[in-house]
C-alpha cells in the first residue's frame, strides 16, 4: 500500500476537496497554487493496517509521517502533489467514476453558493470593487478562445477563472 496516495486520495481537511480537485483537474486549474489553497495549513491522521500516519500541509507541501505527528520530514512539494494526483486520476485510481461524474455538479453548486453570499454580504461597491478583474469576459479574443466549448462549460471555465483571481474580494467587511 502506497501511503502517500493514500493520503492523496482522502483530500484535504474542507468539505468537498476531493470534488474541488477532480474538477479543477478536469478544467486544467489544477495548479501549486490551487493545491497550496485548498489544503492551506493543518493536517489528518489515519489509522492504516493498525499503524498510526499523520500528514501535515503547509506552504512549503505536504508531510508524511508515521506516528501522531508530520512536521519533521521533508515536504513533497505541491507541484509533487500534483502530478501525482494527476497520475492516479489518468490511472484511474484517485476515485470511482460516481464521484468523477458529481464533481462538476458539486463543485458549481458550491461557487454560485460562493458568489451568492458575496453579493448578499458586500456592498454593490465592494462587490464590484477591481472591475478589472472581469474584463477577460468581454475580451473578444479570450472569448473566441473558448468557442470550440461548449457554450455552458466555457462560461463555467470564465466563472473559475474569474473567482480565482478574484481571492480578495472574498473577504469583504460586514456592514
Amino acid at each position: 500500500m502506497d501511503i502517500i496516495n493514500t493520503f492523496l486520495k482522502r483530500g484535504s481537511n474542507r468539505r468537498n476537496s476531493k470534488a474541488r480537485i477532480i474538477f479543477h483537474y478536469q478544467i486544467g486549474q489544477a495548479d501549486e497554487a490551487f493545491f497550496r489553497d485548498e489544503y492551506r495549513t493543518g493536517g489528518i491522521g489515519l489509522i492504516l493496517n493498525g499503524t498510526k500516519y499523520a500528514a501535515w500541509f503547509d506552504e512549503s507541501g505536504m508531510r508524511i509521517e508515521m506516528g501522531e505527528t508530520a512536521k519533521t520530514s521533508p515536504a513533497l512539494s505541491w507541484k509533487e502533489v500534483a502530478g501525482r494526483i494527476g497520475t492516479l486520476l489518468e490511472q484511474g485510481e484517485y476515485a470511482p467514476q460516481s464521484e468523477l461524474d458529481s464533481a462538476r455538479a458539486i463543485v458549481t453548486k458550491e461557487y454560485a453558493q460562493i458568489l451568492v453570499n458575496l453579493r448578499r454580504d458586500c456592498t454593490e461597491a465592494e462587490f464590484f470593487r477591481g472591475t478589472d478583474l472581469f474584463e477577460n469576459c468581454y475580451n473578444p479574443e479570450f472569448i473566441n478562445q473558448h468557442r470550440k466549448k461548449k457554450r455552458m462549460e466555457a462560461l463555467l471555465h470564465i466563472l473559475i477563472m474569474v473567482m480565482l483571481q478574484a481571492r480578495s474580494l472574498m473577504t469583504c467587511p460586514k456592514p
